[in-house]
């Protein structure tokens, strides 16, 4: 039993990272008897920029910031979700979810959209075809893997690119280069090739491509550490897959129409691209790994080695792109502003294709605040964790010259009922009176407003920010409107501080943290940060529709695509969702369709929006502390002409790129192509004239683009976190803010991942209660942290050299005459 006063913990903010790092202050007995935590909450509701809400006045239909699943390397957020649902299940006898298999759906598909040109004499503009990726499932659980290594993907990239030649190169084919391939290995090793060893996870990559099959006997090699020997495996891995890319390009070209070849051909020129750059820049022990190029854009890097344009230009790669929303300033036309730093965008895809437990793919059976902040929310507060919503943090700053936080500034939004709230559920302690969730159908969820009968004069206070256009949670929210603003001491009030909220937040609340350590010489350098993180705003567009996919003009599987045309270029059919909506009997909608993308922040029709024109925006890319302190958020006439936009430009999307994805969701009245009226089903479809609607009966909400669903995410804590090349090495680490009582939680901090994600996120946060718990927290945190320190690397790789087996004269001498033997050892024994 912990016998000295608890430490108290105040965790600002609502997101992944926040609640990451307050389940991991509270994982175990011992630390919940340790930790006093507290989490202090804008608004109604936690989830940050995963936050969903239930509409009431809409058959409490799921609205959410944009399109939210789990990929299956997502190893540190299943782990969490894993324990919480767990747990909520056992707290909560009858809770939507028994299991974390419940909250989560297998998708073994991916797909991508590819515009392909008008056929030469033709007219017309292109068309666009679907490309379906399907990745098999395996037995792996998301949360149990370990970190694969670079050589790991190596292994994997190269048995992966055997398999795709077979399809890529046609049966004729010859390999001029493979006996004097086989020659120059054996000469190069001095001993002939060993039969084929067995990979790492236990099966075998029987290659038959002989290049190939060289290189991964190589590859091997460098798996096992030989660093001593590196040089020379280095130098023959290039060579060999320098001649297969040579070989790969010496093919005859694929026949006309012939789509399913195209396409194989450029995803080995991408797959051979990787692996010449993985050894060349990756591999050596003397680079710095993936972190090693994250001062590179992803595309110039493989263009460096010999990717094709074609494949630069690949919807593969724009894939890739657009689920990260990594377009600086919002502009998604072509590639002018595509910016992924090449470690970043490397690993990823590595990750994606080659490093996922059990599905590439996990979607959510509810909406993303149901499946994981509702338990985690329950179960934090059944721990003993305390929430206090509607609380905006104004300043966090020091006392003196203090390399501590001292002081966190706060105002209370609104006054709350103090009557218990019989809505709480029996399991949880008593607490302020407030139960932020509703049912629905049996599950508890978020609302998309407060709860305003549990707030005093709710009614007024609500219709008081109407009129003004703003809501609790937005950054134009007044400050005049405060019940109250009060202040938290060290010592008096909290010992040690999380800050959990999104960096583009951060100049506007934090000015004297950032002066305090932005020196020339500070380290970490807050400024240096917060200039060179750049974030990005985005939209989300979601339709409830009387057609099903198929009856849209879907003809394959339930997917998610990507790659499609800009801005709204994300695309999933959501339609599972439908019922854990609340839809009256005779009034239920077939599908539901998901769109986001990014958003510009020059809006190029702002003239045309029907909101007044707001004030100038803050800068979005503030030079000096100066400019990082005066950094704010939107006005509420920029958020309602942002939100005008977005629902005028998705009319014009739908109506011109639409037919493209589902033909028969937009189409002029009285096409030919459309159901017949007389079935008593409402048709979305768009004319020059606007939204119309076919016949129907009445529905609870109105029919139409206008009875549908869009937001523009232009918040500062809504701005998605951008990995551009240059930023990656200015991340601060969760504990290495320079503030001793102060640790960092999110996806902008620096993780094994350093991207926008969930996983991201919740990595963060856990290794911001690591950086405080130390080794009583016993969570465990997968990913490795990539840091630079050349000189380090070049150390020990001269010491392994000078000490390893036939090394140097001074080796040979320190270590004895055994180590006198040739340096370049048998194949045979370095694959045993």
């Amino acid at each position: 039993m912990w016998s000295k006063k608890p430490i108290r913990v105040a965790v600002l903010g609502g997101g992944c990272g926040a609640m990451a790092a307050a389940f991991g202050l509270t994982s175990t007995p011992e630390l919940r008897e340790r930790y006093r935590v507290v989490v202090y909450q804008q608004g109604w509701r936690l989830g940050g920029k995963g936050a969903s809400g239930r509409n009431a006045g809409a058959a409490d239909r799921i609205e959410e910031h944009g399109l939210h699943a789990f990929l299956g390397f997502y190893q540190n957020a299943f782990r969490v979700m894993r324990h919480a649902i767990a747990e909520w299940a056992a707290l909560r006898p009858n809770a939507p979810f028994r299991d974390w298999t419940q909250a989560f759906e297998r998708r073994n598909q991916l797909t991508l959209a590819e515009h392909l040109p008008a056929a030469e004499g033709c007219g017309g503009e292109g068309r666009w075809v679907a490309w379906n990726l399907e990745l098999p499932g395996n037995e792996g659980v998301p949360g149990d893997a370990h970190e694969p290594t670079p050589s790991d993907y190596l292994l994997e990239l190269l048995a992966w690119m055997d398999q795709r030649s077979r399809a890529a190169a046609p049966p004729d084919s010859r390999l001029p280069v493979e006996r004097r391939r086989g020659h120059k290995l054996r000469k190069l090793l001095g001993a002939p090739a060993p039969p084929f060893p067995a990979d790492p996870r236990g099966g075998r990559h029987e290659c038959t491509h002989p290049m190939l099959r060289d290189a991964h006997h190589l590859a091997r090699c460098v798996h096992r550490r030989t660093h001593h020997d590196f040089p020379a495996y280095r130098q023959g891995l290039q060579e060999i897959l320098q001649d297969f890319h040579e070989w790969h390009r010496s093919l005859p070209d694929r026949p006309p129409g012939d789509e399913a070849g195209r396409r194989e051909r450029m995803l080995l020129d991408l797959a051979t691209a990787i692996a010449r750059g993985l050894v060349a820049d990756v591999l050596p022990p003397w680079k710095d790994g993936f972190a090693g190029i994250n001062h590179l854009e992803l595309r110039e890097w493989l263009h460096h080695h010999g990717a094709d344009q074609a494949t630069l230009d690949s919807p593969v790669l724009r894939a890739l792109y657009d689920l990260g929303f990594s377009f600086v300033d919002g502009q998604s036309d072509g590639w002018a502003n595509a910016r992924i730093a090449a470690g970043v965008g490397l690993k990823i895809a590595l990750k994606i294709a080659l490093g996922y437990e059990g599905s590439v793919l996990w979607k959510m059976r509810s909406g993303m605040g149901d499946a994981i902040f509702s338990p985690l929310y329950e179960v934090l507060r059944a721990r003993g964790v305390r929430f206090e919503f509607f609380h905006r943090v104004l300043d966090v700053g020091a006392w003196g010259e203090n390399r501590t936080v001292d002081r966190i500034r706060l105002a209370r939004q609104v006054k709350l009922e103090s009557s218990p709230d019989p809505a709480a559920p029996g399991f949880l302690p008593a607490d302020d009176g407030y139960y932020p969730l509703v049912d629905v159908k049996g599950a508890p969820c978020w609302p998309s407003e407060p709860r305003w009968d549990r707030i005093e004069s709710g009614v007024e206070t609500r219709a008081r920010l109407a009129k003004a256009g703003v809501t609790l949670e937005s950054d134009a929210w007044p400050l005049e409107e405060a019940v109250e603003r009060y202040e938290l001491w060290r010592d008096r009030d909290f010992d040690l501080v999380v800050l959990g909220i999104p960096v583009a937040a951060l100049p506007g609340i934090c000015p004297d943290l950032i002066r305090r350590r932005s020196g020339p010489r500070s380290s970490p350098n807050w400024a240096r940060m917060l200039e060179t993180t750049r974030t990005v705003r985005t939209q989300g567009l979601q339709l409830w529709l009387s057609e099903n996919s198929r009856q849209s003009g879907w003809d394959r599987a339930s997917t998610i695509l990507t790659s499609f045309a800009e801005p709204l270029s994300t695309w999933a059919d959501m339609s599972h969702l439908l019922e854990r909506e609340s839809w009256p009997a005779g009034h239920q909608p077939s599908a539901i369709h998901y769109f986001c993308g990014p958003l510009a922040d020059e809006l190029p029709n702002a003239s045309a929006a029907t909101a007044p024109p707001p004030p100038p925006p803050a800068d979005p890319r503030p030079r000096g502390v100066a400019a990082l302190a005066s950094a704010r958020g939107a006005g509420a006439g920029e958020k309602a002409q942002a939100q005008a936009f977005v629902r005028m430009e998705a009319e014009k999307w739908l109506k011109a790129n639409a037919p493209g994805l589902l033909p028969l969701l937009v189409a002029p009245p009285g096409d030919a192509r459309l159901p017949d009226p007389g079935a008593a089903k409402t048709v979305f479809s768009v004319n020059a004239s606007g939204p119309t609607v076919g016949t129907a009966p009445p529905c609870p909400t109105p029919a139409g683009l206008d009875g549908q669903y869009w937001i523009a995410n232009i918040d500062l804590s809504e701005r998605y976190v951008l990995s551009v090349p240059g930023s990656i090495g200015e991340r601060l680490k969760a504990g290495g803010s320079g503030f001793s009582n102060l640790a960092l939680a999110g996806d902008w901090v620096a993780t094994s991942l350093n991207a926008g994600c969930a996983e991201a996120a919740f990595e963060g946060g856990l290794r911001a209660a690591k950086a405080f718990a130390g080794a009583r927290m016993t969570f465990p945190i997968s990913g490795r942290l990539e840091e630079g320190g050349v000189f380090w690397r070049w150390l020990a790789w001269i010491s392994d050299w000078l000490l390893a087996p036939g090394g140097a004269a001074l080796g040979a001498g320190l270590r004895g005459p055994e180590a006198r033997a040739p340096r370049h050892r048998s194949i045979h024994e370095t694959v045993k």
